[in-house]
């Protein structure tokens, strides 16, 4: 059942409904318990579009599953799962009789979910919104899941956006075929890979197998690997053995840096995280007191970027680049495991041309946070609220400090409305308590 609840105004000091003005979905786990609530906006422009209920013991977003415990019998009885990306595709295809969907909390599937899925069925269907970010999500999934020895397949909805849309537009059997035809996630990766290369030269083809043979690293030197290997070659003109391919382009990844602080090894390449982060380049940060405490507890509690009031944090964040660097964080943090994300935050900002100041600050937080106890809700917002007040207060003083300067030196007539503006700071920062 779906309730909308709507509150108008709201005074200081009331409680008041955290999903007002929300489509509310109760979120259970596989035994049928409540665990916590997702919602859905229903006004234009109303942020965020999506909102969860807080992380708790009991609600841990990463480790459920969308309609689980009405899906579970169905997976178990056709020995398919069908995984989708959000509440309503999870929805809309129970509905139309694909009772053996489950959704992803957003588009992060995280390994954690594996023994989950493996447990109920190895059959497992990706069928994700058509963007950019479902595909890449798709292929985050598919990585994770080979490692597990789990071959997924892949059904794309386009030129529909998602199952919903698709399922608006065309009917029930029009799915079930798909779903009977849909290719392995690595064939269609495979045959996108070869038709968007189209690969003549042996320079070329050379290229082409190398990006073959990284999506296949997950397995390793398996049988099937070296099939879909050598099948794949002679496709595009590549008659060496699959072991003399595999020798050569499918080598082991240097470990991951560990902490900043490290030397790197001579000669040894940094790995590349899986995921997209901004382009920018960054040839100095320098961060205020404040700016650097909130930069060291923000990595160290992470989970700090999941409540209500983050955006007002990221809004404050100074320099630019900071709050850009911390919009990308913000999406690697709800894309990987939480004992990945330390080491891919050192990667990220390897990418980057920033101060060894700055990499020491991000350096000396991931390297504290380890082991550390994870805050309650309570705590957390607390943090947050902390880390504002303080940022607020210091930028107050030195847009006082400024006005001043220029107090000292403007015209008699400019100095009043100058002194105005300082005595505003001033009650400002009387008021930030």
């Amino acid at each position: 059942q779906l309730k909308i609840i709507h509150h108008d105004k709201i005074k200081v000091g009331q409680y008041f409904d955290s999903f007002r003005d929300r489509i509310m979905f109760p979120i259970f786990d596989a035994y049928n318990n409540p665990m916590g609530f997702t919602s859905r906006a229903t006004k234009k422009n109303q942020q965020p579009k999506y909102l969860n209920s807080s992380e708790s013991i009991a609600f841990i977003k990463k480790r459920l599953l969308y309609g689980i415990n009405l899906a579970k019998s169905s997976i178990r009885d056709k020995n398919q799962l069908i995984l989708c990306e959000g509440n309503m595709d999870a929805i809309t295809l129970h509905q139309k009789g694909f009772t053996n969907t489950v959704a992803i909390m957003g588009t992060a599937y995280n390994s954690t979910l594996t023994p989950t899925l493996k447990s109920l069925s190895k059959n497992i269907i990706l069928a994700l919104d058509t963007d950019a970010a479902g595909y890449e999500a798709a292929k985050r999934a598919n990585q994770l899941l080979l490692q597990d020895d789990v071959i997924s397949k892949y059904i794309s909805f386009a030129p529909y956006k998602d199952p919903d849309e698709y399922l608006s537009k065309k009917s029930s059997l029009d799915l079930e075929k798909m779903i009977d035809s849909s290719p392995s996630f690595i064939d269609f990766e495979l045959t996108n890979i070869r038709d968007n290369q189209r690969p003549n030269s042996i320079e070329q083809k050379i290229e082409t197998i190398k990006q073959a043979t990284e999506l296949l690293k997950p397995l390793g030197k398996s049988v099937y690997s070296k099939e879909k290997l050598s099948e794949f070659a002679l496709s595009i003109g590549i008659k060496s053995s699959p072991e003399e391919l595999l020798a050569e382009f499918a080598k082991e990844a240097p470990p991951r840096q560990q902490t900043i602080l490290q030397a790197e090894p001579k000669g040894e390449k940094k790995p590349t995280p899986d995921i997209t982060t901004s382009n920018h380049v960054v040839s100095t940060i320098f961060l205020s007191k404040s700016m650097e405490l909130a930069v060291r507890e923000i990595l160290k509690n992470p989970e700090l970027m999941e409540l209500e009031k983050w955006s007002e944090m990221l809004d404050l964040l100074n320099p630019n680049e900071v709050k850009m660097w911390f919009t990308s964080i913000q999406k690697l943090y709800f894309e990987v495991d939480d004992q990945d994300f330390g080491p891919m935050v050192l990667d990220v900002l390897n990418k980057e041309n920033v101060t060894p100041e700055f990499k020491s600050i991000v350096g000396a937080a991931i390297y504290r946070s380890e082991g550390r106890t994870p805050l309650d809700v309570k705590g957390q917002n607390q943090l947050l609220s902390d880390l504002t007040k303080r940022i607020k207060k210091e930028q107050l003083i030195e847009k006082r400090k400024q006005l001043f300067t220029e107090h000292l030196n403007a015209p008699t007539p400019e100095q009043e409305e100058i002194l105005r503006q300082i005595n505003n700071i001033q009650l400002q920062i009387k008021n930030i308590n």
